[in-house]
């Protein structure tokens, strides 16, 4: 049985981030972003990790290359396993943007900004969903600026 892109990046988030979880004493959201750090940075950047652990992971992020899959694959993976670690301890004010607010905000940019550079601001940008779902939905390079107040969620959104 085939095993489509995003269940394939969602195992390598969620089983490494569960590695991490158990290892650094932290919460699933946390871990996720750690793991999510080291295949952004390319190498493991815990120093409190075992070399099992280590050796483990390592393993685990040489099996996927993630530059063969779609820029919306990886966002959907990793939107999922937050989803994940979210309903164990979601917060009131942390709501996750449905993907069609996302697309129905990229079609507008889309149709509305014909320069060709301009900067797309979010001011609560949360774990990046609907910043990374316009993106996406463009075709071309364009500037992008997240704030948020909350230190675990602009991690998830910087890695995402």
């Amino acid at each position: 049985m085939k095993v489509s892109p995003v269940e394939q990046l969602f195992t390598l988030f969620n089983e490494t981030a569960l590695l991490l979880q158990e290892e650094l004493n932290c919460t699933y959201l946390e871990a996720l972003a750690e793991t999510g750090e080291n295949l952004f940075q390319g190498s493991i950047l815990q120093d409190e990790v075992s070399e099992l652990t280590e050796k483990r992971m390592k393993k685990q992020y040489g099996q996927i290359h993630l530059e063969k899959f779609s820029n919306d694959d990886i966002r959907k993976a990793y939107q999922l396993a937050i989803l994940k670690g979210m309903n164990d301890s979601v917060q009131p004010n942390h709501q996750m943007t449905p993907d069609s607010v996302g697309i129905l905000i990229g079609y507008l940019v889309e149709r509305f900004m014909k320069q060709s550079n301009f900067r797309l601001l979010d001011p609560a940008v949360g774990t990046g969903n609907l910043l990374t779902t316009v993106l996406n939905h463009l075709q071309r390079k364009i500037d992008s600026v997240g704030v948020e107040i909350d230190d675990l969620l602009i991690k998830l959104a910087y890695v995402n």
